[in-house]
């Protein structure tokens, strides 16, 4: 991060509409008359700007023209025949255009501007950049070369078609930079290289191709060329190995990485008169290369570049100014990096002009249209905390004192906010919206409508949920926002993350997904998690959102006819507010089973029977799934009838089945590992028995194969019986790791209630415990999981939260290490909860 800020010393923002965009090729700072900036927009506005004083106003922009077409890349130079005139060339996607840019009145107030089209040409293949400049020794004018999407290099000769040329293995354009001193055109490649090719290499390439070649227009045939010629690269080569010759480039430089853009300067110390550096600006870093293709330094970039752009600080020296994408300003000067400046947006475009009679201004161009002048400044702008500084003997008891005094009060403020809180109904009705902060944030609400569901326990259910997002006391727009949601097992989705460019003030986004749920598992909770990432203002400032939905009971089983139930009773009291009827409770069971809704104040509107779809595949028995509802609206009351109700506790806490679980679910993943490790092993067999057939087969004389065609069939069948294995096992994890979750918070909720924790406490024990829902669904790549992050907090609270005394309390650093057995993991927890029923606190 930069101690200075750019000095701002003239700014427009020129997005005429929503969405407007600028590309990196579309800045052009030329003297066409006087001192002026051109830029062009992907939605083909071309606007040229005067700036002669400190801040915009209307008389700086000289001429705005829709062109009706992309621009892609703008360039200034002698592209006129017989005039030495400073002349536009404008890229458009199927064309390039040539704009003289006019002016007209005699004085300022009377002037105006006028962009006229000197020619064009079609290309008629999609374009991707190009470059200019005096192509083989030619003296007082400029030549345009165009790279099209297929790999053509088209060479103009002012208003001349010139000919064209295939680059050979063409995959993906890259950057272009014609070096006047060797006569050659550097061109990056797909390949993460640099290419080469002189002029006359390219001009004998394509008399060979194209024998008669006619000037655009002439005989109506395109740039590109149509009839008989080469449509790309790869049918170039075909035509070169056909005729005996190939396009071969002078030199080739591996760089490792895509090439962004290219440069020419003279950057590196020592230069002769005749020599300058090929910069090369990579995703990471920055390559100083010779003419002759000899790399002569590497800088890796500690941000991630966007572009650069060389100016010139003597007759034989220039310095670099690299834009990135966090919004950085860096100077380069040689293997030093002179200046570091932030600017308010990240700058796809730069440049460097003199304007007003000041030289030296940076002209910064982002990818929404931002055009600004700028210097750099020189008195930071730095904010003192006072007394910051310790002194050299800190009073280590007073600072705990203090700091156990101001957590006091904090729990103090925590409470008496949470009583003064206004009271809720907590009854859903399809619509769950989730409560909002003062503080300016993104509201999540979701609405549920079911899909009809499989009436066996091996089946599922579905919904289709409607996620709708909402700004809450927002001022400015949210960018870049990205949502990601976490389903607990059974549940799974068809989405777990989607994003959205822009969500407004005011503005709502819906989005819909489809969640199903596995008739064979219990949950172990009904909510599904949403953490919302976004950045708002023109620095991208990073902010996020955490909220939670439940989700349908209609998805865990169906209304059925009411059934009598009497051993079994669970009354809820409602003394302050009159009960609902169970149609208004759960109108999605009723919409599911397709009964009627009863009318309010019937008596089938106080009954309702509830199945389980788990119960044929889980432990629970037939009677066991059934629930009945019943509503008293005189009383005041909500029953739950049942005929069998298994729940116990007594004396300790139920741990034998929670370690079952755990030990399951520990052995379950260690073969799990072990099967992938044995996965990897076999297809890499199956790759080297691949490559030696392979091998045998594209040789000219061929060798037996001496069985290898067995061993690939065997060694094929192997792998795919072990990832069949894989398989079954990665679902056994989950439904271990579903198991694990269940218990953990059955624990929890035992010891909640019979150790009187509160809440704060109870959700450490949650954020401890329970598994996140992800764990046993991703791939395990490493040999730490959730039991070794487990035993780590577990020893952590031991040693300090559950210390017997603050003297046995020890602070220190809890290491990582892959387990071999999980009897630490079952002593600590037993700890645990001996600790929590003898009254210690979480701390």
């Amino acid at each position: 991060m930069s101690l200075f800020q750019a000095r701002e010393w003239w700014r427009v923002e020129q997005a005429s509409h929503e969405g407007e965009e600028f590309s990196f090729d579309a800045l052009c700072v030329a003297a066409l008359n006087e001192g002026q900036v051109v830029t062009g927009s992907l939605s083909g506005m071309l606007r040229v700007y005067g700036p002669k004083s400190r801040e915009y106003s209307s008389g700086h922009l000289l001429l705005e023209k829709a062109l009706h077409a992309p621009v892609l890349a703008i360039e200034a130079g002698r592209f006129v025949r017989g005039s030495h005139a400073l002349v536009l060339a404008v890229l458009h996607p199927k064309s390039l255009v040539i704009y003289a840019l006019s002016r007209h009145g005699s004085s300022d107030l009377d002037a105006y501007y006028s962009l006229d089209e000197v020619y064009a040409h079609d290309l008629g293949r999609p374009a991707a950049a190009m470059t200019y400049g005096p192509f083989g020794g030619a003296r007082g004018k400029d030549s345009i070369v165009v790279l099209t999407l297929d790999g053509q290099l088209a060479f103009f000769d002012q208003d001349a078609f010139a000919f064209a040329a295939f680059l050979p293995r063409f995959l993906l354009p890259g950057p272009l930079l014609y070096i006047s001193l060797t006569d050659t055109l550097v061109v990056g490649t797909s390949e993460f290289s640099l290419e080469a090719y002189t002029y006359a290499s390219l001009a004998t390439k394509s008399a060979s191709q194209q024998p008669g070649s006619k000037p655009a227009g002439d005989d109506g045939t395109s740039a590109g060329g149509g009839g008989d010629g080469a449509s790309g690269g790869d049918d170039g080569d075909d035509l070169d190995a056909a005729r005996g010759k190939r396009l071969v480039p002078s030199w080739t430089l591996n760089l490792g990485q895509p090439a962004v853009q290219l440069a020419l300067a003279r950057f590196s110390p020592s230069l002769s008169a005749a020599q300058s550096d090929v910069l090369v600006l990579g995703v990471s870093s920055l390559f100083c290369v010779s003419e002759r293709g000899e790399l002569r330094s590497e800088r890796r970039l500690p941000l991630q570049p966007l572009c650069m752009y060389p100016y010139p600080v003597g007759p034989e020296k220039h310095n670099l100014l690299l834009a990135s994408a966090s919004g950085m300003l860096t100077v380069l000067s040689g293997e030093s990096v002179v200046w570091a400046t932030k600017v308010l947006e990240p700058a796809v475009a730069l440049a460097v002009g003199t304007f007003g009679g000041l030289r030296g201004l940076i002209v910064t161009l982002s990818a929404d249209g931002a055009l600004t002048l700028s210097y750099l400044g020189t008195d930071p702008s730095l904010s003192v905390i006072p007394g910051a500084s310790l002194p050299k003997d800190a009073d280590f008891a007073a600072m705990e004192r203090e700091m156990r005094k101001l957590n006091a009060t904090v729990s103090k403020a925590s409470v008496a906010l949470a009583a003064s809180a206004p009271a809720t109904d907590g009854v859903s009705t399809g619509s769950e919206p989730v409560a909002t902060a003062a503080l300016p944030t993104i509201a999540v609400s979701a609405a549920f409508k079911l899909l009809p569901a499989s009436a066996s326990a091996e089946g599922s259910s579905s919904a289709v949920v409607e996620l709708t997002l909402t700004p809450r006391n927002a001022r400015k727009k949210a960018r870049d926002i990205d949502v990601r949601l976490t389903y607990p097992p059974p549940f799974r989705a068809s989405h777990t993350a989607f994003s959205l460019p822009v969500l407004a003030p005011g503005e709502t986004y819906t989005y819909s997904l489809v969640v199903e749920a596995d008739h064979g598992l219990l949950p172990s909770s009904m909510r599904v998690q949403v953490a919302i990432s976004y950045v708002v203002g023109k620095r991208a400032e990073p902010r996020s959102a955490v909220s939670s939905f439940a989700l349908p009971l209609a998805l865990l089983g169906r209304a059925v006819a009411p059934i009598q139930a009497s051993l079994h009773k669970y009354t809820l009291a409602t003394p302050d507010a009159d009960p609902l009827d169970v149609g208004r409770l759960y109108p999605l069971l009723y919409e599911l089973a397709e009964l009627e809704m009863p009318e309010y104040g019937s008596p089938a509107a106080g009954v309702l029977t509830f199945q389980l779809w788990a119960s044929s595949a889980s432990t629970l028995s037939a009677d066991e799934s059934f629930v009945t509802i019943l509503v008293s609206n005189k009383e005041g009351k909500y029953r739950l009838v049942a005929n069998n109700l298994r729940c116990w506790a007594w004396g300790k806490m139920p741990l034998a089945p929670l370690f079952k679980a755990l030990d399951t679910r520990f052995a379950t993943r260690k073969a799990l590992q072990d099967l992938r490790a044995s996965l990897a092993s076999q297809s890499e067999q199956l790759r080297g028995i691949q490559k030696r057939l392979l091998t045998r087969f594209t040789a000219r004389n061929p060798e037996p194969l001496n069985s290898l065609d067995t061993l690939f069939d065997a060694a094929y069948q192997q792998v795919l019986e072990t990832g069949s294995q894989v398989e079954n096992l990665a679902r056994a994890l989950r439904l271990a790791t579903a198991s694990v979750a269940a218990l953990m918070r059955l624990l929890i909720l035992l010891l909640r209630y019979s150790c009187s924790l509160p809440a704060d406490q109870h959700q450490r024990l949650v954020s401890l415990l329970v598994p996140p829902p992800t764990e046993g669904v991703a791939a395990l790549e490493s040999n730490i999981e959730w039991e070794e992050m487990l035993d780590a907090g577990l020893r952590h609270f031991v040693s300090t939260s559950l210390a017997s005394s603050l003297a046995q309390a020890q602070q220190g650093t809890i290491s990582l290490a892959p387990l071999t057995s999980l009897d630490g993991i079952r002593t600590n927890i037993e700890l645990l909860v001996t600790r929590l029923a003898d009254g210690v606190s979480l701390q």
